[in-house]
């Protein structure tokens, strides 16, 4: 969840992960407001590998989560883990990304 310690963490970890299969990492941050009015930190982490190639190839995935979970039927007030809001996106482009590390392709 953004904003807090564990996302945080998150982040660092991503950041280091990517940086170790090679990546050049770039990092974006700044606030924006949340529906309830509170400010809230956002973070974009952009991977590249081979950034001066003019082909391109881009994958992306959102890495933040939900505070609740409000359209489970039975524990709308309780907290998520974001395992499928996110983190399964995150996974499968972790997976690319050690791919990309094993056997480098062409375009960048």
């Amino acid at each position: 969840v953004p904003g807090s310690e564990a996302h945080q963490a998150c982040g660092d970890w991503l950041v280091a992960t990517l940086k170790g299969y090679g990546a050049t990492v770039i990092e974006q941050q700044g606030t924006v407001k949340a529906f309830n009015g509170q400010q809230l930190p956002v973070r974009n982490i952009i991977a590249s590998w081979k950034p001066e190639a003019e082909d391109r190839l881009l994958l992306f995935a959102h890495w933040d989560t939900r505070p609740f979970a409000d359209k489970d039927m039975d524990r709308k007030n309780e907290p998520i883990d974001g395992a499928n809001d996110g983190g399964s996106g995150v996974g499968v482009w972790l997976e690319v990304a050690r791919h990309l590390a094993e056997a480098p392709p062409a375009l960048g």
